[in-house]
C-alpha cells in the first residue's frame, strides 16, 4: 500500500472539517490519505478507498472523535487522513485491507446526483444567466460507485457569505451509440452576473453514478466531457467502478 505522507500544513488543510488529534500518536505509525467511500455505522464503519484497492476498519474511537460522537451520519463520501500500523495491513479476496487505523481527521465531500437533460431544465440549472465560466477541470474519476470533479472557479461574496455554488453534471446517453455517454458541467454560482468576485478556488463534488448504468451496452463507458458547451476531454470508465460497495 502506498504511505501517503503528510506535512503538518498538508493536514491542517485536510482536516478543516473535522476535529483532529495531530499530535499525540502521529509519529508511531504511518500516515495515509485519501478519498473514501463510507458504508457501515455506529461501531461497525468501513471505508472503501478510492485508490490501492484499500477497505479500512476504523476504531470505534477515532471516529467518534473526529465527528465530536456524530458518526458519519448519512455521509457517504469524504477525504480522510488516519495513522496505521504495518502489521495490521493484509490481503482479503484481492483488496488491501487496514484493520485498526486511527482517523486523525478529514472533510466531507459534497455528494449530489447526476441529472438527466430533462432533470436538469426542471431545476433550472441550464439557465444561461445562472452559469458561470468553469476555469478549469482538474480531475475526474469514477469508484464506488460514485463520480467524481475537483474544477476551479470564482466565487463571489454571496458564496463567501455562506450561499455554497454547485457544480452540477447532465448525463446524455449518446445517440444510436453504445458505451458512450456526453456529461456536461454547470457551474451554477447562485449569485447575480455582476456580484462582485472574491477569489477564485476548487470544489470537488462527488455524483451517486447509478444514472451511468442506463448507458446501453455491456462494455466501459467512454464519457466526452464538457464544462458548459467547452470541450474538457474525455475519460474512460468500467462498469465495475459504478457499483456500490456492500452496505450502500
Amino acid at each position: 500500500m502506498k504511505k501517503k505522507i503528510l506535512t503538518l500544513a498538508g493536514c491542517a488543510l485536510a482536516i478543516a472539517s473535522f476535529n483532529a488529534c495531530m499530535n499525540d500518536d502521529s509519529d508511531n505509525g504511518y500516515v495515509y490519505y485519501s478519498y473514501f467511500t463510507i458504508t457501515g455505522e455506529g461501531d461497525n464503519y468501513v471505508l472503501y478507498g478510492d485508490e490501492d484497492s484499500l477497505t479500512v476498519y476504523p476504531t470505534p474511537e477515532s471516529v467518534a472523535s473526529i465527528t465530536s460522537g456524530k458518526g458519519f451520519g448519512s455521509n457517504r463520501r469524504a477525504e480522510l487522513y488516519m495513522v496505521y500500523q504495518p502489521e495490521n495491513v493484509s490481503v482479503e479476496n484481492g483488496r488491501e485491507v487496514l484493520r485498526g487505523a486511527v482517523l486523525k481527521g478529514g472533510s466531507y465531500i459534497r455528494t449530489i446526483s447526476l441529472l438527466t437533460p430533462a432533470e436538469a431544465q426542471a431545476e433550472n440549472v441550464c439557465v444561461a444567466d445562472s452559469i458561470f465560466p468553469i476555469v478549469r477541470l482538474e480531475r475526474i474519476w469514477g469508484c464506488n460507485g460514485f463520480l467524481n470533479t475537483i474544477v476551479t472557479g470564482d466565487y463571489s461574496a454571496n458564496n463567501n457569505g455562506g450561499i455554497r455554488p454547485t457544480v452540477n453534471l447532465v448525463v446524455t446517453c449518446d445517440e444510436g451509440a453504445e458505451n458512450a455517454a456526453t456529461l456536461r458541467l454547470l457551474y451554477n454560482r447562485h449569485s447575480a452576473k455582476d456580484c462582485y468576485t472574491m477569489g477564485r478556488t476548487q470544489f470537488m463534488t462527488s455524483y451517486d453514478a447509478a444514472l451511468l448504468q442506463d448507458v446501453p451496452g455491456t462494455d466501459s463507458i467512454s464519457l466526452t466531457v464538457y464544462a458548459d458547451t467547452v470541450y474538457a476531454g474525455k475519460l474512460k470508465i468500467s462498469r465495475s467502478s459504478l457499483l456500490k460497495p456492500a452496505g450502500l
